[in-house]
């Protein structure tokens, strides 16, 4: 069994996800997202590790814990990552913001790993 770990720093406030093969039985426990087209939408670009470009489209109110699950569902990476945007960079810590709260609306997001 392979368990998914969230490292929390307070000092720096850093977070990571592990994306290994994340399998529990027969059920995986990155799930892609599922979007309700009655609820306001967005597409972001997200870029996997290494340099691979996709455009999701999220719901206004996804978490910042879905967007993590998603990339790390739909990602070859395996290995702690973090996810960051903006100039310059700033990682995005996981946990129940939403993409509207965080200003996340079309914006780009790229998967790196943990350093």
């Amino acid at each position: 069994t392979t368990t998914t770990t969230t490292t929390n720093n307070n000092n720096n406030n850093s977070s990571s996800f592990s994306a290994a093969p994340a399998t529990s039985g027969t059920s995986k426990l990155w799930k892609q997202v599922q979007v309700d087209e009655s609820k306001e939408r967005t597409t972001i670009m997200v870029v996997l590790h290494p340099r691979k470009r996709s455009r999701q489209i999220f719901n206004l109110d996804h978490t910042l814990d879905d967007v993590y699950s998603h990339i790390g569902a739909v990602s070859d990476y395996v290995g702690e990552f973090e996810l960051v945007s903006g100039f310059p960079p700033k990682v995005l810590a996981p946990g129940p913001n939403t993409i509207r709260a965080k200003k996340l609306g079309g914006a780009m997001i790229t998967q790196r790993p943990k350093r």
